[in-house]
């Protein structure tokens, strides 16, 4: 097993594919998922983005871990709730990015009482956490290993400069802590300051498809180190 490295790319897909009501197949999902969990956990080769505790749910735990700037996260099951709170925050929020907390699908929306609309592609009978941006330009870097990657720069930061690298540095560390070595991090700029929107630990393929072969020669070392 010396020359065997674990990566899952969408783990818990198994479970997304199977319905609810069909307790038979559903239940036999989650035994695959809780199998295929367990042998990435207790794998003594190179795994990436090893699941925790928690499983696959880094993007939860990069809560905690990077509090400070991270752009907090409103957790509702009311919809009429959340238009309020909304509305009362003012014209400073642009937009809102919100997802599902049981399938983990997400939408972006512009207005508080379009997410009635957009509620069809989420479902509209569940919980919720949402983070409020003040700005729609954004910047999207990868990290791969040690190595990072510009995707999307919508500012007027240099995400080339000592203070940007320093940040992915030590963002980088801290995912690293909880088992994330592929991930994107996404960036809003709130009253001047640079805060992070979403850690991404399975990136959609859109993100770098134009750096394709540059990201996937990287996996593969990674793979084999």
């Amino acid at each position: 097993m010396d020359d065997t490295s674990i990566f899952v790319r969408h783990p818990y897909e198994i479970l997304y594919q199977v319905r609810q009501n069909d307790k038979e197949t559903h239940f036999i999902a989650q035994e695959y998922f809780s199998s295929l969990w367990a042998v990435c956990s207790l794998f003594d080769g190179k795994v990436i983005n090893r699941p925790n505790i928690l499983a696959w749910q880094h993007d939860q735990q990069s809560k905690n871990q990077l509090k400070s700037i991270q752009i907090q996260d409103i957790w509702f099951s009311n919809i009429n709730d959340f238009q309020i709170n909304w509305a009362n925050v003012g014209d400073e929020i642009i937009e809102a990015h919100i997802e599902e907390t049981v399938t983990w699908k997400r939408v972006i929306i512009k207005q508080p009482n379009s997410l009635i609309e957009k509620g069809k592609d989420i479902g509209l009978q569940s919980n919720y956490r949402a983070i409020l941006a003040s700005s729609a330009e954004y910047i999207i870097d990868m990290c791969i290993g040690g190595k990072y990657f510009s995707l999307l720069n919508e500012t007027q930061y240099d995400t080339n400069c000592e203070e940007h690298i320093s940040l992915i540095d030590k963002i980088y560390y801290n995912m690293s802590q909880i088992g994330l070595g592929f991930f994107a991090v996404i960036f809003s700029i709130v009253k001047g300051e640079k805060k992070i929107v979403r850690i991404l630990s399975n990136p959609p393929f859109h993100l770098y498809s134009h750096i394709e072969d540059v990201v996937h020669q990287c996996l593969l070392k990674e793979l084999q180190k």
